[in-house]
């Protein structure tokens, strides 16, 4: 994604102090912060997302938009949990970002049924990086102990997992549907969701050790939960 260009010399301690602050001091960071997360927004689903670059300008900048208002109220929510560890205007854009694929997500399965749901679940090869992120891998014998891994873990996920486990572990960690609308269609709650994926995350990690892998080669798998 293009780097947008900082239009403050605000540190993270400013960053903060103006936000919590009152009146037109808050008002003119909010400002400045909205529109610095507006063109972040834009850009990224301009230049990462071929969707959107086949869409008019205007649409996606609305999309930016509307993505932006609910941004602003992630990141003013999660202020405690900002660690000075980054350039706040870095950790808010991973936000917004973060809060922009799942209204992506959320909209490309709103329509999702339950039989449509169980009958995805037919692979652990991700189609996207929401189960594992691998570097390239040009070396032969490298490619041939990844497909090794992927065919012990489908091994696993058919052969230790529930079927619900498995029809929740593989929609949300392969498939990328949002936790909220598995829980839906699976008459459940969230809570209920996390715990169950977590349970079935645990039982394959397991299994895949008592296969052979070394827990770091594993770990790499379930990294994101």
């Amino acid at each position: 994604m293009e780097q947008t260009a900082e239009t403050t010399l605000r540190d993270n301690e400013s960053w903060l102090a103006d936000l919590g602050a009152d009146g037109t001091r808050q008002e003119a960071a909010l400002i400045e912060l909205r529109e610095y997360i507006h063109r972040g927004l834009f850009a990224f689903l301009r230049e990462s997302r071929s969707d959107m670059a086949r869409r008019d300008a205007e649409d996606v900048r609305q999309l930016a938009e509307d993505f932006t208002q609910e941004a602003l109220l992630k990141i003013l929510r999660s202020l405690p949990a900002f660690r000075d560890e980054s350039r706040f205007t870095t950790w808010a854009m991973k936000v917004a970002i973060r809060v922009a694929i799942s209204s992506l997500r959320r909209a490309a399965f709103k329509d999702l049924s339950l039989n449509e749901l169980q009958a995805r679940g037919s692979t652990v090869e991700p189609a996207t990086d929401a189960v594992v992120r691998p570097a390239a891998l040009p070396d032969p014998q490298l490619e041939a102990e990844r497909k090794e891994l992927f065919a012990a873990l489908q091994e696993g996920v058919q052969s230790v997992l529930s079927e619900r486990q498995r029809t929740a572990f593989l929609a949300t960690n392969v498939d990328g549907v949002p936790i909220e609308i598995v829980a839906k269609l699976m008459n459940s709650n969230a809570n209920a969701l996390y715990k169950m994926v977590h349970d079935a995350r645990k039982k394959l990690r397991a299994f895949l050790i008592d296969c052979g892998f070394t827990f770091d080669r594993v770990a790499p798998l379930f990294e994101s939960g």
